[in-house]
């Protein structure tokens, strides 16, 4: 049960970190859907 805070506190400090990188992460996560949609476009095509 004690390491429930230390859990949280963990997890705030980590979202702190976070939240600069996050637009990085939703970038990476819209250029990997780009490229999924585009494999799946040239996969019907051919």
């Amino acid at each position: 049960m004690n390491t429930e805070p230390i859990d949280c506190k963990a997890d705030t400090q980590a979202l702190k970190g976070r939240s600069g990188l996050g637009r990085i992460v939703h970038a990476t996560r819209y250029f990997l859907a780009l490229i999924l949609i585009a494999l799946v476009w040239g996969v019907i095509l051919l």
